[in-house]
C-alpha cells in the first residue's frame, strides 16, 4: 500500500490504517542501485529471496528447517530460557548488560549476548563470560529428584548443559569460548566447577558415578544374565511388547525410546543366513534401514547405512520363551496385515470380537501406534522387572558392555553393532564389572583352582 506500507495481495480487501487517520512510519524510498553499499545489496537480495520463499507453501516448510532433532532443539531452547532467567535475576550484578534488546531475529535477549560476541575475545570478556556461566551452573537443579536424593544435576548432565549453551551462543550470537582453554584460570569457571563437583561428591554418595544400567549387587553384568521368561507373559500383548523392547535394546542395541517407537514393518526383514555364516540355513529376523542419529542422509552423508547384517537375530527355536529371535518373530506375527508400526495399542474387546466374526485374530489396534512417552514408560517398567533398574538406553549400555567383555568379539564388530563411528563414542556405554575384571586376570594368566570353584558352589 502506498499510504501505510503494508504488503497486500488484493487491494479490494485492504483496510488502510493511514487513510483512517492512524499515524504510520514514513516509508523510506527504495535505494538507488548506484548508491547501494555491498551490505545493502546483500540485504536486498536476502529480503527478496525470503519473500519469494514465503510466497510458496511448498518452500515455506523449509524455512524453519534445523540440523537438530526436535528433542535437541527443545533442550537448547529450555537451556537458553534458564540462562536468560539467571541473567535477569542477577540484574543488580550485570547492570545494563541484563537489559533486554532485540536480536536480528526479533527475539528479546540480554545485552550481555551482544557484548560477549567476537572472534578473539579479550580477558575482560572471558572473565565476564566465565562469571555468567558460573551463576548459571550454580542455579541448575535436578527437578526430578525426590526427597532425600541429590538435588543437583549429575556432572555429565551439567557439562552437557554448558556445552549446549556455548554451542548455541556461538551459532546465534558469535560467542567464541572454550571451557577448557578459556576458563581454566584461578577463579575461572573450569576451576570453580571442579571444586563444586568435588564438594557435591563428598556430600552425596553416588554423585559423579554416572547413570545408565545400575544393577543391584552387580547381579546383571551380561545380556545372558537376563531370563526373560521369568519376567514377561507373552499371552499379554503389553508384556510381549515390553519383552521385545528388552530384546531390541539388549540384543540389537536400540537407542532410548525413539527407535522402538517408530519401528515399522518396512524396517523388519525375515530371511535365512547366507553360506559362510555359522548359522547358515537358519532363519533370522533383523532390522534394516533404521535411521539413526549419526547416519542420517545429509549434504555430507549421501547414503543411508544398511544395517541388515548388523542387526539380525537367528531364530533357534520358535517355541523357546527365551530365544531373542523367536520372541521378536512371535510379536511380528501378531501384527495385523494393515498394521505398519510394530508397537500399537492393545486391541479393544469390540475390535477383537469384530475381527473374530471375520475369522481373524487381532492383538493390536493396527492404526493406533504407541507414542514416545508410552514407550519410555514401558522400557522403564521392563528395566524394573528384569532387575536392571534402567530405562531404554540402559539396555543399550548392557548390550555394548556385553560385547566388549566377550572374548573374540572384534572392535569393528562392536562399532558396527552399536552403530558408532568411533571407539570414543562406544566407550561412553562400556562399564567395568566382574566379568571384565575376570577377563583381565585371565589374560594375565591368573586363574582360580578348580577346587576353589567347587568350594564356591557349595557355599
Amino acid at each position: 500500500c502506498p499510504d501505510c506500507g503494508l504488503e497486500i495481495d488484493h487491494e479490494d480487501d485492504h483496510v488502510c490504517q493511514a487513510k483512517a487517520g492512524a499515524k504510520v512510519a514514513e516509508i523510506p524510498p527504495p535505494l538507488d542501485p548506484q548508491d547501494m553499499s555491498p551490505d545493502d545489496e546483500i540485504n536486498a537480495a536476502n529480503k527478496l529471496i525470503l519473500l519469494d520463499d514465503c510466497s510458496s507453501l511448498e518452500d515455506l516448510k523449509y524455512l524453519e528447517a534445523t540440523v537438530h532433532t526436535p528433542s535437541h532443539e527443545k533442550r537448547r531452547q529450555v537451556i537458553l530460557s534458564k540462562f536468560i532467567q539467571v541473567i535477569q535475576a542477577n540484574g543488580n550484578l550485570f547492570g545494563n548488560l541484563s537489559h533486554m534488546e532485540k536480536d536480528p531475529n526479533g527475539v528479546f535477549v540480554p545485552r550481555l549476548f551482544f557484548q560477549l560476541s567476537g572472534e578473539n575475545p579479550g580477558m575482560n570478556k572471558i572473565r565476564l563470560c566465565s562469571n555468567a556461566l558460573w551463576k548459571f551452573a550454580k542455579s541448575l537443579r535436578n527437578e526430578k529428584a525426590g526427597e532425600g536424593e541429590c538435588p543437583f544435576l549429575q556432572p555429565g548432565t551439567q557439562n552437557t548443559y554448558m556445552k549446549t549453551l556455548l554451542g548455541f551462543m556461538k551459532q546465534e550470537y558469535n560467542w567464541n569460548y572454550s571451557i577448557t582453554q578459556d576458563f581454566n584460570f584461578a577463579g575461572g569457571y573450569f576451576a570453580r566447577a571442579k571444586t563444586l563437583y568435588a564438594e557435591r561428591a563428598r556430600d552425596y554418595p553416588g554423585y559423579g558415578s554416572g547413570g545408565g544400567a545400575q544393577t543391584p549387587n552387580g547381579s546383571i553384568e551380561s545380556v545372558q544374565d537376563i531370563k526373560l521368561s521369568s519376567h514377561f507373559d507373552e499371552d499379554n500383548i503389553n508384556e510381549h511388547q515390553m519383552k521385545n523392547m528388552v530384546v531390541c535394546g539388549s540384543c540389537l542395541g536400540f537407542r532410548g525410546r525413539t527407535e522402538h517407537t517408530y519401528l515399522t514393518r518396512d524396517n523388519i526383514v525375515i530371511d535365512k543366513f547366507e553360506a559362510g555364516s555359522d548359522f547358515f540355513g537358519y532363519e533370522y529376523i533383523g532390522v534394516t534401514n533404521l535411521t539413526d542419529k549419526s547416519h542420517r542422509i545429509d549434504p555430507i552423508n549421501d547414503t543411508a547405512r544398511n544395517t541388515k547384517n548388523m542387526m539380525r537375530l537367528p531364530i533357534i527355536d520358535m517355541n523357546d520363551p527365551d530365544d531373542p529371535g523367536a520372541i521378536f518373530k512371535r510379536l511380528f506375527d501378531k501384527m495385523h496385515p494393515s498394521q505398519n508400526r510394530l508397537y500399537c495399542k492393545e486391541a479393544t474387546k469390540n475390535q477383537k470380537a469384530n475381527f473374530a466374526m471375520l475369522g481373524e485374530t487381532i492383538h493390536m489396534s493396527p492404526h493406533q501406534p504407541l507414542g514416545v512417552n508410552k514407550v519410555a514408560k514401558m522400557t522403564k517398567e521392563a528395566g524394573e522387572r528384569t532387575g536392571l533398574l534402567t530405562s531404554g538406553h540402559g539396555f543399550r549400555r548392557l548390550f555394548i558392555t556385553t560385547l566388549v567383555n566377550a572374548p573374540g568379539v572384534s572392535t569393528e564388530e562392536v562399532l558396527g553393532s552399536a552403530r558408532h563411528r568411533s571407539v570414543a563414542a562406544s566407550r561412553n556405554y562400556m562399564q567395568r564389572n566382574h566379568r571384565s575384571e575376570a577377563n583381565k586376570l585371565a589374560a594375565l594368566g591368573i586363574t582360580k583352582k578348580k577346587a576353589d570353584d567347587s568350594a564356591q558352589e557349595r557355599a
